[in-house]
């Protein structure tokens, strides 16, 4: 049971980590710091009762810690492509997974936690707060994604890859390939599933889909590149369900070369 969990929470970290929201992005930093001290002077819930100092500490672990969680949650929502039905799940997970965040919070830092406006009205403003802030940031993600009519052509036929991924039955297009461990997460239209392949036997399998190698962990195929980021040359590839894929200094210049040439063609 342990080791499913560990694995489990690895492959999470992993989806999480190549979605559209990166943890290191220094706006994501910014809006944390600031919602923290709108927080701290306007003093929401009742908040006013916390003395200043507290209070400053109180609102950067629900922010920073909400905040976080979120773009863990996000990320991994956007890399899978889930349907619609998937997606409330894992919002009511998200906003159930906040709502104890912020009670054990203020159970360790408020004493007594009653006061600070009351337990179970704080754990039912946590609960929907975070309900309606997840569940909006991902309606707002999936309707700035291109249309279908945005997108490059992909190559006629299926790839024989996808024969070799059960879960992706009715996937006809190929869009990534990325090393995780031992494993291969191969991206599609209809969403991502892990394969049991070296990475290289993997991007040998998709010779004719028309993609390369943008990192040593990374492959993608050029019809499914939305957009590219980066000043000069591509620094990072977006695929149609938003997430993004990094492209390392050796690949830049080939990648550009690449779409160039496609886009003269």
């Amino acid at each position: 049971m342990r080791d499913l969990l560990i694995r489990f929470l690895s492959k999470a970290w992993h989806a999480a980590r190549q979605g559209p929201i990166a943890f290191t992005s220094r706006n994501l930093w910014l809006v944390l710091i600031a919602v923290t001290l709108l927080c701290t002077f306007m003093e929401p819930f009742g908040s006013s009762v916390i003395p200043m100092g507290l209070s400053l500490i109180y609102w950067a672990l629900i922010c920073f810690g909400t905040g976080l969680l979120s773009v863990l949650f996000f990320n991994v929502a956007a890399i899978q492509a889930y349907a619609f039905k998937q997606l409330v799940v894992l919002s009511l997970i998200f906003a159930a997974s906040a709502m104890a965040m912020v009670s054990l919070i203020s159970l360790l830092l408020l004493r007594p936690v009653g006061l600070y406006p009351g337990f179970w009205l704080l754990a039912q403003y946590s609960f929907f707060s975070a309900l309606l802030i997840f569940t909006t940031g991902l309606l707002v993600w999936r309707c700035s994604l291109p249309l279908p009519s945005q997108i490059r052509a992909a190559p006629q036929g299926r790839p024989m890859l996808l024969s070799k991924v059960p879960e992706l039955a009715e996937a006809s297009t190929i869009w990534a390939l990325s090393a995780e461990d031992h494993y291969v997460r191969v991206m599609s239209d209809q969403g991502s599933a892990l394969l049991l392949m070296r990475l290289s036997d993997a991007m040998e399998a998709c010779a004719e889909t028309g993609g390369l190698q943008i990192h040593r962990s990374h492959w993608v195929a050029l019809s499914a590149i939305t957009n590219t980021l980066g000043k000069g040359v591509p620094r990072s590839v977006r695929l149609p369900n938003g997430a993004e894929l990094p492209v390392s200094r050796p690949y830049q210049p080939v990648l550009a070369a690449a779409l160039e040439k496609e886009n003269k063609g």
